[in-house]
């Protein structure tokens, strides 16, 4: 008897990936927050113009279902 191909198993099938991002605080204490459906990573903020021109970016490193960075002043 050979397995069928096209039959996946239940934990094989993908989940479509969920985020919502926002800005909680006030400055200079304020985090972006990022909230996903699964685990994620977050290797890069960039901070940007409303023209979307990079003004600044940092690397940080931050995993989970869950993440908070918080917002670098010094970048702007």
């Amino acid at each position: 008897m050979r397995a069928n191909p096209k039959l996946a198993p239940a934990a094989m099938v993908a989940q479509k990936l969920g985020v919502t991002i926002s800005a909680e605080g006030n400055p200079p204490s304020q985090v972006l927050k990022i909230v996903a459906n699964q685990p994620v990573t977050v290797s890069r903020v960039e901070y940007m113009l409303s023209t979307e021109a990079t003004i600044a970016g940092e690397d940080v490193l931050r995993q989970g279902e869950s993440v908070e960075i918080p917002v670098n002043v010094a970048c702007f």
